[in-house]
């Protein structure tokens, strides 16, 4: 149960961390699908 909970706090904060990110890099729109990228690849190694 435990794990549970961590896990919806994890959503939560990378929920309210993109928002930031899109907000901070709105006129970056080149920069920001490369750190989506780079973002996409590091969650997909933390799942294993």
């Amino acid at each position: 149960m435990k794990n549970e909970e961590n896990r919806t706090f994890f959503k939560e904060k990378v929920k309210f961390d993109s928002h930031s990110i899109k907000q901070a890099f709105d006129e970056e729109k080149q920069d920001l699908a490369i750190f989506h990228a780079k973002t996409l690849f590091y969650f997909y190694i933390s799942k294993y």
